[in-house]
């Protein structure tokens, strides 16, 4: 059975569960038994309840990728 079809099983909002995986990915990558479809939407309350968002985490891919060299490509040239 995939992730998704789990996910339409507990009647959770596909776009929503998503989206939140992907808002979460660093959380989800450590915890991934809290972001299950049936009990995600408390582990986002647990993360309001204490004031943890999204926001903290959403440079890290940025991050990743100066990290792996992409943010520092050279720029293409033009042709003249």
């Amino acid at each position: 059975m995939s992730l998704i079809h789990t996910a339409e099983l507990q009647q959770a909002n596909l776009f929503d569960y998503l989206t939140e995986l992907q808002k979460h990915a660093g959380k989800v990558r450590i915890h991934p038994s809290r972001w299950m479809p049936w009990n995600y939407r408390e582990t986002l309350d647990n993360l309001l309840d204490r004031g943890t968002s999204a926001p903290e985490i959403s440079k890290r891919p940025l991050k990743m990728a100066e990290n792996l060299g992409y943010a520092s490509l050279p720029k293409r040239h033009s042709r003249t």
